[in-house]
């Protein structure tokens, strides 16, 4: 009986064995068959943080953890990116034993069709900083910064529509969308212009701000429109582009909450 049960287990043994070698005889590569290379891009950018975390004035980011420092006034200085898709930003600490560490805070999905980009960081709310993901990334192409002196390039990313009265002139800035404004002759002459700006919300406008702006013709403007997710309203931001000349003096702006 003893022998019979030895006989049948080595029997068993022997196909085992024989299907292991049968595996690696029909797929020579099973475990040598090398990792399909990760998808990657290239672009150029910019960067500007509409919020300030503490400890976060510098990010890392691509293979060599590169630093971005991140300017609150103006654009960072041009960076290059080449890496894999997502972009991902990085924080540094040093961890218990005195080593530095980088720790994912942001990504961002950069279209491959765009090759100069603007990033514009938000902090997130706080209950999705718990996460870990600090900053909200927008990505902008870097072609909307080039228009004529004088104008402003309204960039809404909100979800709602936005209107802006500047002297006699109107501009509808669709949700999710842009449009430009250019002064007129008699508007450059006149220097300084009321301006007052709306948010629909349902069908009511909701005044935003109320401000003058100068027209003068040696700079431009871009004016982000944007969802401030910490203080859980619509924002507005101006960067001043020089063209031909020092900025004027930044322009006073009221809000109304």
């Amino acid at each position: 009986m003893d022998e019979g049960i030895s006989t049948m287990m080595q029997r068993i043994g022997r196909t085992i064995k024989a299907f292991i070698c049968a595996i690696f005889i029909i797929n020579p590569f099973l475990h040598s068959q090398p990792k399909e290379p990760e998808e990657k891009q290239k672009y150029s950018f910019k960067a500007i943080s509409f919020s300030r975390i503490p400890g976060l004035e510098e990010v890392y980011f691509g293979e060599d953890k590169d630093m971005l420092r991140l300017p609150s006034r103006n654009f960072s200085r041009e960076m290059k990116y080449e890496g894999t898709i997502p972009t991902i930003f990085y924080g540094k600490k040093l961890n218990p034993e005195g080593v530095e560490e980088f720790y994912p805070v942001a990504s961002t999905v950069v279209p491959k069709s765009l090759k100069n980009v603007i990033f514009v960081f938000l902090a997130t709310s706080r209950k999705e900083a718990l996460t870990g993901r600090r900053f909200q990334v927008l990505h902008i192409d870097s072609d909307q910064a080039k228009f004529p002196g004088g104008g402003r390039h309204f960039l809404n990313l909100t979800g709602s529509d936005v209107s802006a009265t500047i002297g006699k002139q109107n501009v509808l800035i669709p949700a999710r969308s842009s449009n430009t404004f250019l002064p007129d002759a008699k508007s450059v002459s006149e220097g300084r212009l009321p301006v007052q700006i709306h948010a629909k919300q349902g069908t009511e406008w909701r005044l935003l701000s109320s401000t003058r702006w100068s027209m003068d013709t040696r700079v431009n403007t871009l004016v982000f429109i944007f969802e401030d997710p910490v203080r859980k309203r619509i924002s507005l931001r101006g960067i001043t582009n020089r063209i031909g000349a020092p900025p004027p003096p930044e322009e006073e702006e009221t809000e109304e909450e």
